[in-house]
Protein backbone atom coordinates (compact mmCIF):
# COMPACT_ATOMS: atom_id res chain seq x y z
CA UNK A 1 0.00 0.00 0.00
CA UNK A 2 1.23 3.29 -1.17
CA UNK A 3 1.52 6.29 1.95
CA UNK A 4 -1.79 8.18 1.96
CA UNK A 5 -1.91 11.64 3.21
CA UNK A 6 -5.05 11.58 5.45
CA UNK A 7 -6.32 15.03 7.17
CA UNK A 8 -7.56 13.68 10.93
CA UNK A 9 -10.36 15.48 12.50
CA UNK A 10 -11.21 14.47 15.86
CA UNK A 11 -14.71 15.59 16.13
CA UNK A 12 -15.16 12.97 12.97
CA UNK A 13 -12.69 10.51 13.67
CA UNK A 14 -13.21 9.87 17.83
CA UNK A 15 -10.76 7.09 18.27
CA UNK A 16 -7.94 8.85 15.60
CA UNK A 17 -4.71 10.13 17.47
CA UNK A 18 -5.21 14.12 18.31
CA UNK A 19 -3.69 16.45 15.67
CA UNK A 20 -3.94 20.69 15.27
CA UNK A 21 -3.57 21.39 11.83
CA UNK A 22 -1.26 18.72 10.51
CA UNK A 23 -1.19 17.09 7.75
CA UNK A 24 -0.14 13.06 8.79
CA UNK A 25 1.49 11.05 6.00
CA UNK A 26 0.43 7.12 7.49
CA UNK A 27 1.05 3.58 5.67
CA UNK A 28 -2.10 2.15 7.62
CA UNK A 29 -4.76 3.08 9.65
CA UNK A 30 -3.39 3.44 13.31
CA UNK A 31 -5.79 1.25 15.42
CA UNK A 32 -4.53 -1.40 13.15
CA UNK A 33 -0.89 -1.17 13.77
CA UNK A 34 -1.79 -0.40 17.48
CA UNK A 35 -3.43 -3.57 17.46
CA UNK A 36 -0.70 -5.50 15.86
CA UNK A 37 2.20 -4.24 18.32
CA UNK A 38 0.17 -5.19 20.98
CA UNK A 39 -0.29 -8.86 19.49
CA UNK A 40 3.49 -8.78 19.08
CA UNK A 41 4.33 -8.29 22.80
CA UNK A 42 1.77 -10.45 24.09
CA UNK A 43 3.46 -13.38 21.68
CA UNK A 44 7.12 -12.11 22.87
CA UNK A 45 5.38 -12.13 26.87
CA UNK A 46 4.44 -15.80 26.02
CA UNK A 47 7.81 -17.06 24.87
CA UNK A 48 9.42 -15.50 28.01
CA UNK A 49 7.54 -16.51 29.99
CA UNK A 50 8.91 -20.36 30.66
CA UNK A 51 12.23 -18.66 30.66
CA UNK A 52 11.75 -17.06 33.40
CA UNK A 53 9.24 -19.15 35.53
CA UNK A 54 10.55 -22.67 34.91
CA UNK A 55 11.66 -24.24 37.62
CA UNK A 56 14.41 -27.15 37.18
CA UNK A 57 12.39 -29.90 38.89
CA UNK A 58 9.78 -29.14 36.37
CA UNK A 59 11.87 -29.23 33.72
CA UNK A 60 13.39 -32.77 34.91
CA UNK A 61 10.15 -34.32 34.78
CA UNK A 62 9.38 -32.51 31.52
CA UNK A 63 12.16 -33.74 30.10
CA UNK A 64 12.33 -37.38 31.52
CA UNK A 65 8.56 -37.83 29.33
CA UNK A 66 10.01 -36.37 25.71
CA UNK A 67 13.51 -37.52 25.71
CA UNK A 68 14.45 -40.36 28.01
CA UNK A 69 11.76 -42.46 25.73
CA UNK A 70 14.78 -41.88 23.03
CA UNK A 71 17.59 -43.54 24.81
CA UNK A 72 18.10 -47.49 25.72
CA UNK A 73 16.53 -49.13 29.08
CA UNK A 74 20.30 -48.70 30.37
CA UNK A 75 20.95 -44.89 29.42
CA UNK A 76 17.52 -43.90 30.74
CA UNK A 77 18.32 -45.71 34.10
CA UNK A 78 21.42 -44.43 34.30
CA UNK A 79 20.24 -40.43 33.62
CA UNK A 80 16.99 -40.56 36.40
CA UNK A 81 19.60 -42.24 38.75
CA UNK A 82 21.85 -39.33 38.84
CA UNK A 83 18.97 -37.31 38.61
CA UNK A 84 17.20 -38.30 41.54
CA UNK A 85 20.35 -38.96 43.47
CA UNK A 86 22.16 -35.79 43.10
CA UNK A 87 20.62 -32.77 41.21
CA UNK A 88 17.00 -32.86 41.57
CA UNK A 89 17.57 -32.76 45.55
CA UNK A 90 19.76 -29.63 45.03
CA UNK A 91 18.15 -27.80 42.14
CA UNK A 92 14.57 -29.14 42.22
CA UNK A 93 12.93 -25.10 43.83
CA UNK A 94 15.68 -23.33 41.52
CA UNK A 95 14.33 -21.58 37.92
CA UNK A 96 16.40 -22.80 35.00
CA UNK A 97 17.55 -19.16 34.86
CA UNK A 98 18.91 -18.80 37.95
CA UNK A 99 21.10 -21.56 37.46
CA UNK A 100 24.88 -20.80 36.12
CA UNK A 101 28.10 -22.31 35.72
CA UNK A 102 29.37 -20.88 38.70
CA UNK A 103 26.41 -22.38 40.38
CA UNK A 104 27.34 -26.32 39.18
CA UNK A 105 30.98 -25.58 39.15
CA UNK A 106 30.78 -24.78 43.08
CA UNK A 107 28.23 -28.21 43.81
CA UNK A 108 30.67 -30.23 41.47
CA UNK A 109 33.45 -29.12 44.45
CA UNK A 110 31.45 -30.41 47.31
CA UNK A 111 30.26 -33.78 45.76
CA UNK A 112 33.89 -34.31 44.74
CA UNK A 113 34.72 -34.51 49.09
CA UNK A 114 32.55 -37.72 48.83
CA UNK A 115 32.25 -39.24 45.73
CA UNK A 116 34.86 -40.81 42.68
CA UNK A 117 35.66 -38.98 39.19
CA UNK A 118 33.40 -41.28 37.79
CA UNK A 119 30.52 -39.83 39.66
CA UNK A 120 31.46 -36.35 39.03
CA UNK A 121 31.57 -36.94 35.79
CA UNK A 122 27.95 -38.74 35.13
CA UNK A 123 26.70 -35.88 37.36
CA UNK A 124 28.33 -33.29 34.63
CA UNK A 125 27.36 -35.07 31.60
CA UNK A 126 23.92 -35.44 32.70
CA UNK A 127 23.08 -31.64 33.82
CA UNK A 128 25.25 -30.78 30.79
CA UNK A 129 22.34 -33.27 28.60
CA UNK A 130 19.43 -31.84 30.38
CA UNK A 131 20.58 -28.34 29.98
CA UNK A 132 21.18 -28.71 26.31
CA UNK A 133 17.39 -29.58 25.98
CA UNK A 134 16.50 -26.68 27.67
CA UNK A 135 18.43 -24.73 25.16
CA UNK A 136 17.03 -26.52 22.07
CA UNK A 137 13.76 -25.95 24.19
CA UNK A 138 14.34 -22.30 24.39
CA UNK A 139 13.81 -22.02 28.31
CA UNK A 140 17.89 -21.50 28.36
CA UNK A 141 20.03 -18.99 26.18
CA UNK A 142 23.24 -21.13 26.50
CA UNK A 143 24.13 -24.01 28.34
CA UNK A 144 25.62 -23.53 31.76
CA UNK A 145 27.41 -26.92 32.08
CA UNK A 146 29.38 -26.44 28.99
CA UNK A 147 31.97 -24.93 31.47
CA UNK A 148 32.29 -26.81 34.30
CA UNK A 149 35.56 -28.39 34.67
CA UNK A 150 35.65 -31.91 36.86
CA UNK A 151 37.53 -31.39 40.44
CA UNK A 152 41.30 -32.96 40.45
CA UNK A 153 40.57 -35.69 42.59
CA UNK A 154 43.32 -38.65 44.39
CA UNK A 155 43.47 -41.99 42.59
CA UNK A 156 40.45 -43.63 42.98
CA UNK A 157 41.29 -48.02 44.13
CA UNK A 158 42.26 -49.91 41.86
CA UNK A 159 39.89 -51.79 39.57
CA UNK A 160 39.50 -55.53 41.29
CA UNK A 161 40.89 -58.17 39.96
CA UNK A 162 41.13 -62.11 41.26
CA UNK A 163 44.22 -64.47 40.03
CA UNK A 164 42.93 -67.77 38.60
CA UNK A 165 43.43 -69.64 41.80
CA UNK A 166 40.92 -66.52 43.37
CA UNK A 167 38.46 -67.56 40.25
CA UNK A 168 38.81 -71.48 40.89
CA UNK A 169 37.74 -71.20 44.29
CA UNK A 170 34.55 -68.44 43.58
CA UNK A 171 33.40 -71.44 40.97
CA UNK A 172 33.33 -74.06 43.30
CA UNK A 173 31.45 -72.78 46.24
CA UNK A 174 29.14 -71.48 43.44
CA UNK A 175 25.69 -73.71 42.59
CA UNK A 176 24.14 -73.98 39.22
CA UNK A 177 22.93 -72.11 36.97
CA UNK A 178 25.12 -69.30 38.42
CA UNK A 179 28.80 -71.50 38.12
CA UNK A 180 28.21 -71.45 34.37
CA UNK A 181 27.18 -68.19 34.22
CA UNK A 182 30.47 -66.99 36.06
CA UNK A 183 32.35 -68.64 34.12
CA UNK A 184 31.54 -67.97 31.10
CA UNK A 185 31.70 -63.99 32.22
CA UNK A 186 35.55 -65.35 33.05
CA UNK A 187 36.35 -66.91 29.95
CA UNK A 188 35.23 -65.02 27.50
CA UNK A 189 34.91 -61.55 29.33
CA UNK A 190 31.40 -60.53 28.72
CA UNK A 191 29.61 -58.71 30.07
CA UNK A 192 26.67 -59.27 32.80
CA UNK A 193 24.00 -57.62 30.29
CA UNK A 194 25.34 -59.22 27.21
CA UNK A 195 24.80 -62.51 29.12
CA UNK A 196 21.69 -62.21 30.69
CA UNK A 197 20.13 -61.35 27.12
CA UNK A 198 21.57 -63.98 25.17
CA UNK A 199 19.19 -66.93 23.79
CA UNK A 200 19.76 -70.21 22.58
CA UNK A 201 19.69 -69.75 18.75
CA UNK A 202 22.58 -66.82 19.84
CA UNK A 203 24.95 -70.50 20.49
CA UNK A 204 26.33 -72.17 17.61
CA UNK A 205 27.40 -75.31 19.04
CA UNK A 206 28.41 -76.68 15.79
CA UNK A 207 30.88 -73.57 14.46
CA UNK A 208 31.80 -72.92 18.38
CA UNK A 209 30.46 -69.49 18.47
CA UNK A 210 28.65 -66.91 20.37
CA UNK A 211 26.83 -63.80 18.73
CA UNK A 212 26.08 -60.77 20.76
CA UNK A 213 23.12 -59.43 19.53
CA UNK A 214 21.20 -58.09 22.66
CA UNK A 215 21.13 -57.12 26.00
CA UNK A 216 18.94 -56.90 29.17
CA UNK A 217 19.00 -54.69 31.64
CA UNK A 218 16.30 -53.50 34.71
CA UNK A 219 13.77 -55.22 33.17
CA UNK A 220 14.04 -54.37 29.19
CA UNK A 221 16.05 -56.05 26.20
CA UNK A 222 17.75 -53.19 23.86
CA UNK A 223 20.83 -53.40 21.53
CA UNK A 224 24.40 -54.09 22.13
CA UNK A 225 25.81 -50.36 23.24
CA UNK A 226 27.27 -49.85 20.61
CA UNK A 227 28.45 -51.02 16.97
CA UNK A 228 31.69 -52.64 17.75
CA UNK A 229 29.76 -54.43 21.18
CA UNK A 230 27.21 -56.53 18.66
CA UNK A 231 29.89 -59.02 17.96
CA UNK A 232 30.71 -63.04 17.87
CA UNK A 233 32.69 -65.35 20.40
CA UNK A 234 34.88 -68.34 20.02
CA UNK A 235 34.60 -70.77 22.24
CA UNK A 236 36.51 -73.82 23.20
CA UNK A 237 36.18 -77.31 23.97
CA UNK A 238 36.05 -76.89 27.63
CA UNK A 239 33.37 -74.63 27.62
CA UNK A 240 31.50 -75.81 24.91
CA UNK A 241 31.41 -79.11 27.15
CA UNK A 242 30.13 -76.66 29.80
CA UNK A 243 27.73 -75.20 27.68
CA UNK A 244 26.05 -77.87 26.14
CA UNK A 245 25.67 -79.58 29.88
CA UNK A 246 24.37 -76.52 30.62
CA UNK A 247 21.59 -76.90 27.79
CA UNK A 248 20.38 -80.04 28.90
CA UNK A 249 19.62 -78.80 32.31
CA UNK A 250 17.84 -75.48 31.19
CA UNK A 251 13.80 -76.23 30.76
CA UNK A 252 12.16 -74.56 27.10
CA UNK A 253 10.49 -71.18 28.07
CA UNK A 254 8.77 -68.82 25.55
CA UNK A 255 12.16 -66.00 25.51
CA UNK A 256 14.74 -68.83 25.10
CA UNK A 257 16.92 -68.27 27.30
CA UNK A 258 20.12 -69.12 27.74
CA UNK A 259 20.15 -68.68 31.76
CA UNK A 260 16.52 -68.29 32.73
CA UNK A 261 14.80 -68.03 36.31
CA UNK A 262 12.59 -70.16 37.51
CA UNK A 263 9.49 -68.74 35.48
CA UNK A 264 11.45 -68.38 32.45
CA UNK A 265 12.60 -65.24 32.80
CA UNK A 266 15.97 -62.96 32.60
CA UNK A 267 17.99 -62.74 35.85
CA UNK A 268 18.34 -59.11 37.48
CA UNK A 269 22.17 -58.88 37.80
CA UNK A 270 21.50 -56.42 40.87
CA UNK A 271 19.65 -59.13 42.16
CA UNK A 272 22.31 -62.11 41.27
CA UNK A 273 25.44 -59.59 42.67
CA UNK A 274 23.91 -58.82 45.95
CA UNK A 275 22.51 -62.77 46.49
CA UNK A 276 25.22 -64.82 44.81
CA UNK A 277 27.88 -63.65 44.53
CA UNK A 278 28.98 -61.00 47.29
CA UNK A 279 27.80 -63.69 49.53
CA UNK A 280 30.43 -66.35 48.08
CA UNK A 281 33.26 -63.47 48.04
CA UNK A 282 32.57 -63.30 51.30
CA UNK A 283 32.73 -66.79 52.15
CA UNK A 284 36.08 -67.22 50.47
CA UNK A 285 37.66 -63.85 51.80
CA UNK A 286 37.67 -61.50 48.68
CA UNK A 287 36.95 -57.98 48.16
CA UNK A 288 33.05 -57.50 47.07
CA UNK A 289 33.09 -56.21 43.36
CA UNK A 290 30.55 -55.74 40.79
CA UNK A 291 30.27 -57.67 37.31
Amino acid sequence: MKPRDLQFDPRKNPDSPRVHGLRLTVSAPWNAEQKEFQSGEEKLQGLRKPHYTMLFGDFVRKWEEAVLPTHRASTRSFYRDILRKHLVPRFAQHRLCDIHTPDLQIFLNQKAERYSPAVLHHIRATMSRACASAKEWSYLDDNPASGIRLPHKRPVKPKVTFQPAEIRAILDRLEEPYRTLVLLIAVTGMRVSELLGLQRPDVDFERRLIRIQRTFYRGGFSPPKTQASERVIPIGDGLLSVLKQHRGKVRDSALALVFPNADGKPYEAANLLRRVLHPVLAKCGLPKTGW
